[in-house]
């Protein structure tokens, strides 16, 4: 499900809109500037100056492998954080959100992307 379009910018960064029914926000994804290490995020997501998220950069599995961001979002609007992903479309980037599901174990996993 598409919650956001955003634009990538000269400079690295992207801007756009996340819109659910509860969500309804301007961000910019930017890169971050020095990472502490190799796990560290490669993007913060920030929104009106506060932090929402942090972003990974990923490839899927196909062939050839596809690049998209690994987001998660948090913020104490959401009761737990939200993972979703950032791909090229056409002329826009989208926001990709997939429900998780339960497994047969009571553990929850994520359906497709991220």
């Amino acid at each position: 499900m598409i919650i956001g379009r955003f634009q990538r910018k000269a400079d690295d960064t992207f801007t756009g809109f996340i819109n659910t029914f509860t969500i309804s926000k301007r961000v910019r994804i930017v890169p971050t500037d020095e990472r502490a290490n190799t796990d560290a995020p490669d993007y913060r997501v920030l929104s009106r100056g506060c932090e929402y998220g942090a972003a990974w950069d990923a490839q899927t599995n196909d062939t050839p492998p596809r690049p998209y961001l690994s987001i998660v979002l948090d913020s104490p609007e959401l009761p737990t954080p939200v993972r979703v992903a950032l791909f090229e479309g056409e002329n826009d980037h989208y926001l990709i959100w997939r429900r998780r599901k339960e497994r047969g174990d009571g553990a929850q996993q994520v359906r497709g992307v991220a």
